[in-house]
């Protein structure tokens, strides 16, 4: 079978999945299915007309462990899911998943999102572009060699619920190695009484990215990590201070249309616009 197509409430047409007009309802055993039976290189497609309530877990590629696949949405616009938790890719994972548009909230707050793959390997690679990730945080787990490797593009996370955003646990010794462009993170601790650690364990690289944590004056941007800041970001916390003394830090309020209600594109007034760099 090629592409596989779901929609969020009920099967359309046949519900055979071969076609969006015959888009199969969504569940976990029919993702796993469809993750069977497409070929390696080919997409799962997600009708974005309602929410994917799903309950309980979500998973991502729970079983397959050869296949590249793509998971995107019909019309390009976010696909929202609400679970408890969510698993992309698994222990064994030894290929690439590549994801665009997913809209993921956490209903219940226990290791909400967890990248799963086997070792470094460059072509066990996940990739997320365009995606939210609301009241989540992440930790990444693998074997006891190896670590998992994951790139955001234009992804937004907001209102982590956990003393830290991104862990890598449950491994090797090695750190977990990942790649954040043009992101967006605001909030990214929120256990009270701790200070805020937005990296734990993980060797990254921020390129034009804004952190912005307006609930927290003791911020630390990494434990156990090694941090690459390539120019340029702006990482600001609550008390106005910057979270990190690199030179190419701006530390300045990107000045969101209106992160109160969950827009965080930038007002022409932003001293973020064009401070980046397209290289």
């Amino acid at each position: 079978m090629a592409n596989y197509y779901f929609h969020p409430t009920a099967d359309q047409g046949t519900g055979s999945g071969d076609s969006a007009t015959n888009a199969k309802a969504f569940t976990n055993a029919a993702l796993a299915t469809a993750e069977g039976a497409i070929n390696s290189g080919d997409t799962i497609f997600f009708d974005t007309s309602a929410t994917y309530a799903v309950g309980g877990a979500l998973d991502f590629c729970s079983t397959e462990t050869s296949k590249v696949i793509n998971y995107k949405t019909t019309d390009g616009l976010k696909a929202k899911f609400t679970c408890t938790s969510c698993d992309f890719g698994n222990t064994s994972l030894a290929s690439a998943l590549n994801y665009e548009n997913i809209d993921l909230t956490a209903s219940a707050i226990t290791d909400p999102v967890v990248l799963l793959q086997l070792t470094s390997v460059a072509t066990r690679l996940q990739t997320f572009n365009g995606c939210l990730f609301d009241a989540v945080y992440f930790f990444e787990e693998s074997g006891t060699t190896g670590c998992p490797r994951a790139n955001f593009t234009g992804c937004i996370f907001t209102q982590n619920s956990n003393k830290y955003f991104f862990e890598h646990r449950n491994g090797g010794s090695v750190a977990a190695d990942c790649v954040f462009t043009n992101c967006t993170i605001t909030n990214p601790g929120g256990v009270s009484g701790y200070r805020t650690i937005i990296f734990r364990k993980v060797n990254c690289t921020l390129k034009n990215c804004i952190i912005l944590d307006t609930t927290n004056s003791y911020t630390t941007m990494g434990v156990d990590s090694t941090i690459t800041i390539s120019p340029f970001n702006s990482f600001l916390q609550a008390d106005g201070t910057s979270l990190s003394s690199d030179a190419n830090n701006l530390a300045v309020d990107p000045v969101f249309v209106d992160s109160a209600t969950g827009d965080y594109r930038l007002r022409p007034s932003s001293p973020c616009i064009n401070a980046g760099t397209a290289s």
